[in-house]
């Protein structure tokens, strides 16, 4: 740097360029003509950073979305000329609630170290709804055969509606049936109307389906002169022949029947079939018929013959070839608007085998008017005495295995004989001494006509116990292809379980509940609801049905809860939903609390959940009803509650620690979509949770399993006085779990949202959503 002359040195400005030193001298003389000179040095220069950092959105700086749905932060970058990258500083400020319509600001700002700042803006648009203002079908009329498809097409107004799903329905599903997805299905001949509904607003459209009978390949032929023969006639069994039936449609299988229920069925290759565990001196009617591939049956060849006598001089079997003969009284199941009646007997071992032919069920399907086929079992002591053919024979395979030697397990039966043990109608000796000598029930079913007809459940109904199956594939119980079925339910020996376990159980029903299709038995149920089960059980003095328990009964013999679990007292039955059949017992769990007296609205229900191990108290035979729940808390216990645990869920919550005693329910929580963190990468595991909130985690938790509500979007029609004051963003939430009956408000009109959940409620809540629907 150079210097020109100087008068007055002290007062000069001196400005450095970028290549100057930093440090410097001061010197200080005169030139020999004069001029003074001057020297810097031993001064330190610093440069000064007053530029901020430039913050850059990730993504859109402007965001639109829908109401009700999930807004994901993309975050921003923030860069400084001297700090660098300093992203990390950003602090973000404002929130997005898409539960609420609006336009939502959220600035970015971060810092260097000298406090300069740059900031970035985003704004969220949460429009409003676009709600359904019509529907419209593809077709008003559908012509269908018996069996064939056609899939109806539905088109919610406006296009751009929010909500556009469908609700289908068929008036008559025993002419057509409708699924989900607007497939219709033929059934028989008639005509039905298809509705569908849309789910928000409750507009109609329809379409009237004529059905008229299939045409396709004939069914099965007989060769002339065809006939069904008996042959090696015993006491207790023979043989059964025909001729092999043929078509333009290849035959793949027969049935034998005895009576009208089916005993047996051979392949395509067998045209002989071994009856055994009949009883000597008596008569019997048997049928065969044949099935294609087209699913057509030919008629019935028949034969009535009469085996053995037990008295040596009595008269031998008559192997007759009449196509005609009638089951023997008490055999014939009587079919009454969709619901089958059969009366049975048990055999010797005490089981009990009841086959129903695919007519029955045909005729049993045209009568059903509510989605569910029923069939009603009576093993009673006229029954067994006489000489019926339903369970005499049992169910034999084609190899001539005796379904009558007695089944796994099978299910039990009330009414005047029955598992349970009860006495008959006339409440004699004989009865009683009958009824304790039934050990199962055994109850085989053709599906294809179930299947096809789209029969929701079937209900088998043994009086003592009874079971509800659904027959929809997501229920995981039958294939869309299944064909046969064999449901079981027998009597269980206790004496072979642990002390403890046979002391919880005392002297209560224990029973082994099997099911098999098509031969397989399914390792566990596909949802809930899937299976129902009810068993007759009257409390004894002192027992309150609170706490009577459902055990499931392991290998081991130690006993599980069922979570799904209630005793109906109107029926009087206890209600439970397995996930799998095994051995069950009826159990009792005394438990008690001594603070419930101001909660004695909800001391059933608690008392309920901890019998069922469900819930805990707090120690020293405390429950504590009145103290807040937290969020980690109540999250844990609806999980909990649920079985819904996922090992493998990881959680990125900044408040939530990997050791935290609450990770896995959070991290559970959030990948399943039914609790959700905040604007600022918190959890708030230990805030206290709302009214509100705990309504809204219900809310996703009931959509996960499936249990259909009205819709987020749905208006309120249950009135609190304090209606206002519950957040957009749960408003739906409330109005579908009110109207399920799974929470409600306060005696004085209100349902004080923001106040926060006790222990008491939200045991109720839990106790409302386990109970079987």
């Amino acid at each position: 740097m150079k210097f020109g002359r100087l008068d007055d040195y002290t007062k000069q400005t001196v400005t450095f360029d970028s290549g100057d030193h930093t440090s410097v001298t001061v010197y200080t003389g005169d030139w020999p003509n004069g001029d003074t000179w001057i020297q810097l040095d031993d001064y330190s220069l610093v440069a000064v950073d007053d530029v901020a950092p430039v913050v850059t959105l990730n993504g859109e700086a402007e965001v639109t979305l829908k109401l009700g749905g999930t807004f994901t932060d993309p975050g921003a970058k923030a860069i400084d000329d001297i700090d660098g990258d300093i992203s990390r500083r950003i602090v973000v400020t404002g929130s997005v609630d898409t539960g609420k319509s609006g336009t939502y600001t959220l600035t970015y700002s971060a810092a260097d170290a000298e406090r300069n700042t740059g900031a970035a803006v985003r704004t969220a648009t949460v429009l409003d709804p676009v709600l359904p203002e019509g529907i419209g079908l593809d077709r008003e009329e559908l012509a269908l055969e018996v069996g064939s498809t056609a899939t109806l097409t539905a088109a919610v107004s406006p296009e751009d509606a929010d909500d556009k799903r469908v609700v289908w329905t068929s008036h008559r599903p025993a002419v057509a049936t409708v699924s989900a997805a607007g497939e219709v299905r033929g059934v028989s001949e008639g005509t039905a109307i298809v509705t569908a509904t849309t789910a928000l607003g409750g507009y109609t459209a329809i379409a009237v389906v004529s059905v008229k009978p299939a045409v396709g390949p004939a069914a099965p032929q007989w060769p002339e002169g065809a006939a069904l023969t008996a042959s090696e006639i015993g006491q207790t069994g023979l043989k059964l022949s025909w001729p092999a039936a043929s078509g333009e449609s290849p035959t793949v299988a027969y049935a034998v029947y005895g009576g009208d229920s089916l005993i047996g069925e051979t392949s395509v290759s067998s045209t002989v079939y071994q009856v055994t565990g009949l009883t000597a001196g008596t008569s019997y009617s048997f049928t065969v018929k044949a099935i294609n591939e087209a699913g057509k049956w030919s008629e019935g060849l028949s034969a009535s013959v009469s085996t053995v006598s037990s008295d040596p001089g009595g008269v031998g079997g008559n192997p007759g070839g009449a196509n005609g003969g009638t089951a023997p009284d008490g055999g014939t199941p009587q079919v009454t608007d969709g619901t089958i009646a059969v009366k049975a007997r048990p055999d010797a071992e005490g089981n009990v085998v009841v086959g129903l032919s695919a007519d029955v069920i045909k005729r049993a399907i045209a009568g059903v008017k509510d989605g569910r086929l029923r069939i009603k079992i009576d093993v009673g002591a006229e029954t067994a005495s006489s000489t019926g053919m339903a369970g005499a024979a049992g169910a034999t395979s084609s190899t001539g295995t005796a379904g009558a030697a007695g089944a796994t397990s099978s299910t039990g039966m009330a009414g005047s004989t029955s598992l349970a043990g009860s006495t008959g109608a006339s409440g004699t000796e004989d009865s009683t001494s009958l009824a304790r000598a039934i050990r199962s029930i055994k109850v085989q079913l053709p599906l294809a006509d179930i299947v096809d007809a789209g029969v929701g459940e079937v209900e088998v109904d043994a009086g003592g116990a009874s079971v509800m199956l659904r027959t929809d594939v997501s229920a995981g119980v039958l294939a869309k292809d299944a064909k046969r079925l064999e449901l079981t339910i027998a009597k269980a020996d206790v004496a072979a379980l642990p002390a403890e376990s046979r002391e919880r159980i005392g002297d209560r029903p224990v029973y082994e509940l099997g099911l098999a299709v098509d031969g397989a038995n399914p390792a566990s149920f596909g949802s809930s609801g899937a299976v129902r089960v009810a068993l007759d059980y009257a409390p004894t003095a002192g027992e309150r049905p609170g706490k009577l328990v459902i055990y499931f009964v392991g290998d081991d013999g130690k006993l599980q809860p069922v979570k799904r679990t209630a005793y109906d007292a109107v029926s009087g039955t206890i209600v439970f939903e397995p996930q799998h059949f095994s051995r069950y017992a009826v159990g009792y769990a005394d438990v008690a609390f001594s603070d419930l007296a101001g909660a004695a609205w909800a001391q059933e229900m608690i008392e309920s959940l901890t019998a069922r191990q469900i819930i805990g108290g707090t120690g020293g035979e405390r429950f504590e009803p009145g103290r807040a729940v937290t969020r980690a808390e109540f999250l844990q216990l609806l999980l909990n509650a649920l079985d819904l645990k996922d090992a493998s869920a990881t959680a990125d919550f900044r408040d939530v620690a990997t050791d935290s005693w609450y990770y896995g329910a959070v991290a559970a929580g959030a990948k399943l979509g039914i609790a959700q963190g905040r604007g600022d990468g918190t959890f708030g595991a230990g805030d206290t949770i709302t009214r509100e909130d705990m309504a809204v985690m219900l809310s996703r938790t009931t959509a996960l399993k499936g249990w259909k509500g009205r819709g987020l979007m749905a208006a309120l029609p249950v009135s609190f006085t304090d209606e206002s004051n519950i957040s957009g963003y749960a408003a739906g939430a409330v109005n579908d779990l009110v109207q399920a009956g799974l929470i409600n408000g306060f005696t004085d009109g209100t349902f004080a949202p923001r106040a926060e959940t006790t222990r008491a409620q939200a045991a109720a809540v839990i106790y409302r959503l386990l109970a079987p629907r």
